[in-house]
């Protein structure tokens, strides 16, 4: 009986196909397509062989290179400092799991409880360097490459420190974008490895990248004092509707630099001036316009407003209106968000600039993390408000003041990049999920646990123990697959 042959369907129907799926997910996906159908054609011709690289998973480039194996030996050679990296990395990359698995958890509870009310778009899930509209493109796409490799290399470091030979080094290609790189140790010599030191290579690469975007995290600091307001004053980031000021004609992010012909140096001197006045008072503001208009001067009068019948009238509650000291008569303005001319470069620097005590600069280095993590999307993708760059000048006396303003904003950019994407990519690879670093290193820790404490009060079997730690790393995989598409999924069924 003549076997049947079974006709596997021509690369352009795949073509066709893969181009229909793409684009009812999102047209910016469909170049993708024409991606892996040139790839096919490279394969089909010898071409991926030649370059030493791969096709996997239909539309992704593994690209293999033998280049700086040299280097990465020479770097490794203080291999006492480098197992002290690597065993420093477990502690922190522990400490951060829990972290990631507790903000998953809260997101993902705060997704049920108030669901989103416009699903998401599949470019702002996938961050796309230049697609996500919250993400340009070149400082990203660059800050991604660095990360990638830095964290890669991380993993060759521990690899011949513990005396593991590294085959090759690689980028893996969706497109033109880097999606992920690899290190790859040899297999036998990794499974041969004890679990403390498979610990140590997992740990060691999103420990770089922590390290990375806390190095960053200084430089932008040292950079953003460099800067000074280009005219003291005050301005809000919001209008009351109705209230005094929109009624006089402010606008948000314009500068008060005088208020009844007194200077005001910063928005704790327009707060004493305003604490000073009541009700129904009329006082004179000196504006100094947006930069759209040219930072022209104009002064408005503004006739303030009743503060504790405002605060009444939003539903605060009497009691804590006293309880802060708001009386009947207090004079208000009606801005929101009163702060300094700098308020933009102060964001950046964090617990790093201005003079903070001890206690509130360690506080602030443990939540900084997070709070850099919504600019972008407080800001459409840049490092302040459009305004506040208008307010800001590097200081004369600054040793960048040769860069001028614009350079030094973007310094700003591609520091905060830095940043932003080492602490994304470090944190994302901590995820306890395999094939993420931090599934990897759930594994063993599972097993390691499990062993000892089978040898001190249990009697399974080796065998019965791996069997274990790699049903709780699987059971692990599949709770954070779950948290992570329960928002998207919430976000498209609400």
């Amino acid at each position: 009986m003549a076997s049947e042959v079974v006709r596997q369907p021509t690369p352009w129907l795949r073509f066709a196909l893969l181009s229909a799926i793409l684009y009812t997910i999102s047209p910016w996906l469909v170049p993708f397509a024409f991606w892996y159908l040139a790839l096919i054609q490279l394969e089909q011709r010898g071409i991926l062989d030649r370059w030493n690289a791969t096709r996997i998973l239909g539309v992704i480039l593994m690209v293999r290179t033998k280049q700086g194996h040299r280097m990465l030996d020479r770097i490794a050679k203080p291999r006492r400092f480098w197992r002290a990296f690597g065993e420093a990395s477990i502690w922190l990359c522990v400490a951060s799991m829990l972290i990631v698995m507790l903000l998953l958890l809260l997101a993902a509870i705060a997704s049920i409880l108030q669901p989103p009310t416009a699903s998401l778009g599949a470019s702002d899930v996938i961050l796309i360097p230049g697609v996500t509209r919250f993400v340009p493109l070149w400082w990203p796409m660059l800050a991604l490459v660095t990360a990638l490799v830095i964290h890669e290399y991380g993993h060759g470091l521990q690899a011949r420190a513990h005396g593991m030979q590294v085959r090759s080094f690689g980028l893996l290609l969706a497109g033109p974008l880097p999606i992920g790189a690899f290190a790859e140790p040899e297999g036998r010599e990794l499974m041969a490895a004890s679990k403390r030191e498979r610990l140590r290579l997992y740990a060691a690469g999103p420990a770089v990248n922590i390290v990375a975007s806390f190095i960053a995290f200084v430089l932008i600091a040292m950079v953003a004092s460099q800067f000074v307001a280009l005219t003291p004053g005050a301005h809000a980031s919001g209008i009351v509707v109705d209230g005094p000021a929109e009624t006089a004609g402010l606008k948000p992010y314009e500068n008060i630099v005088a208020a009844n012909g007194e200077p005001i140096a910063d928005a704790a001197a327009l707060s004493s001036f305003l604490a000073a006045h009541q009700a129904n008072e009329t006082i004179v503001l000196e504006i100094q316009s947006l930069s759209s208009e040219n930072g022209s001067m104009r002064q408005i009068e503004v006739t303030l407003a009743d503060r504790y019948g405002y605060e009444i009238a939003r539903g605060t509650d009497p009691a804590l209106l006293e309880a802060i000291g708001i009386e009947k008569g207090d004079g208000f303005l009606g801005v929101i968000g009163l702060t300094d001319a700098t308020v933009g470069v102060d964001r950046l620097a964090g617990p790093l600039g201005g003079e903070k005590t001890a206690g509130e600069r360690i506080f602030g280095l443990l939540i900084q993390p997070l709070s850099m993590l919504s600019i972008p999307l407080d800001y459409d993708g840049h490092v302040m408000h459009i305004e506040e760059e208008a307010l800001i000048t590097i200081d004369s006396d600054s040793p960048i003041s040769f860069l001028g303003s614009a350079g030094g904003i973007v310094l700003l950019e591609g520091l905060f990049w830095m940043i932003w994407i080492n602490m994304l990519l470090g944190f994302a690879n901590l995820v306890p999920m395999i094939p993420f670093d931090g599934g990897h290193m759930m594994t063993d820790l599972v097993h390691s646990v499990t062993e000892q404490f089978n040898r001190r009060f249990g009697s399974w079997h080796p065998v019965r123990v791996e069997r274990f730690a790699r049903m709780v790393s699987g059971y692990s995989s599949l709770l954070v697959l779950i948290i992570f598409a329960l928002p998207v999924l919430i976000s498209f069924i609400a």
